[in-house]
């Protein structure tokens, strides 16, 4: 394996397991998949390759299964990075990393809206909830008052 010159930077940017995997230290996400290489370590995948294992758990994320692979979330994650990139920018998208899973997980499984999303990168976390899905979200107090300081 060549010798690497990690900076401070990127070894502060980076877990530990991740600068042991070999991932790239100037680039949050290794394999170009659309999930960081933090994300990918966190949740059982391997961030130097773009397709995992399937992660084997009966309830994942709000109250959902996991998608039956890899690909699937990771066309879902691609889908939301492009909306995203579209209304934001490519520099602003790149920015946001240590939320992207908890993004994703909110768009993919937790079924909010890219405009929800966007708002939440914008105002922080007032229009999607980590663990409560949006159908129900919607419904409560929190979110009803959200949509009033929007008018």
């Amino acid at each position: 394996m060549p010798f690497r010159i990690l900076t401070v930077l990127s070894i502060r940017a980076l877990p530990h397991e991740e600068l042991l995997r070999g991932t790239n230290s100037n680039d949050s996400d290794s394999d170009g998949d659309g999930y960081s290489d933090g994300a990918e370590v966190r949740n059982g995948y391997n961030p130097l390759e773009t397709l995992g294992p399937a992660i084997n758990n009966p309830e994942f994320i709000y109250g959902k299964t996991r998608l039956s692979s890899f690909e699937a979330e990771q066309k879902e994650a691609l889908i939301l990075k492009a909306e995203l990139t579209k209304k934001l920018g490519r520099a602003r998208v790149a920015r946001i990393q240590t939320s992207w899973s908890t993004l994703v997980n909110a768009y993919i499984y937790g079924r909010y809206t890219v405009a929800e999303i966007i708002d939440t990168i914008k105002n922080g976390p007032r229009a999607v909830h980590p663990s409560i899905p949006a159908v129900i979200w919607r419904q409560s107090e929190n979110y009803k008052k959200f949509l009033n300081s929007k008018k």
